[in-house]
């Protein structure tokens, strides 16, 4: 599920410090794409969570990647389920273009 005009605390403060300063404008908003294991009820992403049970959202979603409005590194703060795990921990990964440069299919 798509999410329009974000505000990731982390890049609204690289965008205070550095990208306000630039000569063109850049959005001070990110995306940010969820996923869940299976269908939200709403096109919304706080509807849908909030439609669910406690248990059955924190089952259903597995997490975000943040889509930060510029080229050089546009993967943002990512927050994902472990495939491997059975509990309900998550891995964060501020830099995973840094870590794991490589293209990936999203369809």
């Amino acid at each position: 599920m798509w999410q329009r005009d974000v505000q990731d605390p982390d890049f609204l403060a690289e965008h205070g410090a550095y990208y306000a300063r630039w000569s063109y404008k850049v959005p001070r908003f990110c995306h940010r794409l969820h996923f869940f294991s299976t269908s939200p009820t709403s096109h919304d992403v706080l509807d849908a969570i909030e439609a669910w049970s406690a248990e059955t959202a924190r089952a259903a979603y597995l997490g975000f990647v943040t889509i930060r409005p510029i080229v050089q590194s546009p993967i943002g703060a990512t927050f994902l389920k472990r495939p491997d795990q059975a509990n309900n921990d998550f891995v964060c990964h501020r830099r995973l273009a840094a870590l794991a440069p490589r293209a990936a299919d999203l369809l």
